[in-house]
């Protein structure tokens, strides 16, 4: 039970995190790893799509905090591109 909740909830927000504060400063030229899509991807092929839109919605939320655009952009796209990954398993 706890290892579910750590994998859904707990691992991308470290990799958020992650994303958020280290990447910037160690990669030059503003080009860095998108590891929250990493994770999406991987989580929609392993999961389906129904977890990957739910996955997908909850990683594009934590990548609308650290973006300037408005509010729900990566949220949509990242839900999208969960519940399409879950299709192609």
């Amino acid at each position: 039970m706890m290892r579910g909740i750590f994998i859904r909830i707990c691992f991308p927000v470290v990799l958020y995190l992650v994303q958020g504060m280290f990447f910037p400063s160690l990669v030059g030229g503003g080009i860095y790893p998108e590891l929250l899509l990493c994770w999406l991807l991987s989580w929609g092929l392993l999961a389906g799509s129904q977890e990957g839109l739910a996955m997908g919605a909850f990683c594009g939320f934590l990548a609308d905090m650290i973006s300037p655009s408005f509010l729900g952009l990566y949220l949509v796209m990242y839900g999208t591109i969960g519940w399409f990954s879950g299709h192609v398993r």
